[in-house]
């Protein structure tokens, strides 16, 4: 299932792919295993990450009043 942007995951999976090839070495740990990994797979983690954003206790407001997301604040 594809993912959905601010219902699953905050970022695309290109926005992801983008993340990683720009912020990690070609062999750092981290992008070799996101290499690796299956679409399927990516969209676990990026949901998984969704999730455990969520759950961070914010404190002020967010950054929108009308948004329906506890993050950006």
């Amino acid at each position: 299932m594809a993912l959905v942007v601010n219902k699953d995951s905050y970022i695309t999976m290109q926005e992801a792919t983008e993340y990683y090839t720009k912020y990690y070495t070609s062999a750092d740990p981290l992008l070799v295993q996101w290499n690796a990994m299956t679409e399927s797979d990516r969209e676990v983690y990026l949901r998984k990450a969704f999730l455990q954003i969520n759950s961070l206790p914010f404190t002020g407001r967010p950054k929108n009043v009308k948004q329906t997301l506890p993050f950006p604040r």
